[in-house]
């Protein structure tokens, strides 16, 4: 690899890194945000846990 090529490899490593991140992030935070609607759902509407919600 040349010079420049590693050069620019190293400066693209630490911005590929922090999309990852970010993605991992929000991913993690959609998942736990849906969960609690869910359960707040579940909670409100006066059925049973596993009760089906529509005929």
């Amino acid at each position: 690899m040349r010079a420049k090529q590693r050069a620019r490899c190293h400066d693209e490593a630490p911005g590929r890194l922090m999309l990852i991140g970010m993605k991992n992030d929000f991913e993690r935070k959609r998942a736990a945000a849906t969960k609690r609607t869910i359960e707040y759902a579940y909670a409100h509407c006066g059925v049973k846990e596993r009760q089906m919600l529509t005929k």
